[in-house]
């Protein structure tokens, strides 16, 4: 399972799911968007493994800089 931050008019949550598909559909249930505005929620990987018995993973890091 990995940790999600889900985003959507200015609001964010956390979600947790094993794809980033399962955390978008997620995040729709959350924020609970019209099916027009649905398009706009976004989503962004924050946690690897996560271990749901003790909350914690692998910290991911993202960056704009290109190597």
């Amino acid at each position: 399972m990995h940790g999600y931050t889900a985003f959507f008019n200015g609001k964010e949550a956390d979600v947790y799911a094993d794809s980033l598909y399962g955390a978008k559909l997620k995040a729709i249930a959350h924020f609970k968007p019209r099916k027009s505005q649905e398009h706009m929620v976004s989503v962004v990987l924050c946690e690897k493994d996560v271990n749901p018995a003790t909350g914690k993973g692998t910290q991911v890091t993202h960056s704009t800089a290109s190597l």
